[in-house]
């Protein structure tokens, strides 16, 4: 839809024409692209403080410095993410943002997959190692 052509003045009182969307188009398409942002912000929001707590708990004594660790991998990413952006950007679309969220999203799905996972059921089974073995001392 291409918009309806209005007729408005310059700074000196001359007509200029310009294209411009109606309302209703504009307005639908501030609330597509708003909710879907809305809803990014708000899981943002409720997952964070969980993941910064989680990144803290194995090390409590030195806390700080794991916070600090993953604030700067943080920060270092999102650095990293837009100069990727930039330097992908076509000029017209926002599909090099999309490109490179959906590539990190992957990135972190396989980081999970193969790190996180054995190491927690590494955790895991140690957790349940040590209480068989006191068990089984104190049957003697």
């Amino acid at each position: 839809m291409r918009g309806n052509l209005d007729c408005q003045k310059d700074a000196l009182g001359r007509p200029e024409l310009s294209a411009t969307p109606s309302g209703n188009v504009r307005s639908l398409r501030t609330a597509v692209i708003a909710a879907p942002l809305m809803m990014v912000a708000l899981a943002f929001g409720m997952t964070m403080p969980n993941v910064m707590n989680a990144t803290m708990q194995p090390l409590p004594e030195i806390a700080g410095v794991v916070g600090a660790a993953a604030g700067s991998i943080q920060m270092t990413a999102g650095a990293a993410s837009s100069g990727l952006v930039a330097i992908l950007f076509d000029g017209r679309s926002a599909f090099s943002m999309a490109a490179v969220m959906a590539t990190c999203s992957l990135l972190a799905l396989i980081a999970y997959c193969l790190l996180a996972r054995p190491a927690e059921r590494r955790i895991y089974s140690q957790a349940v190692e040590v209480p068989a073995a006191i068990e089984g001392a104190m049957h003697l």
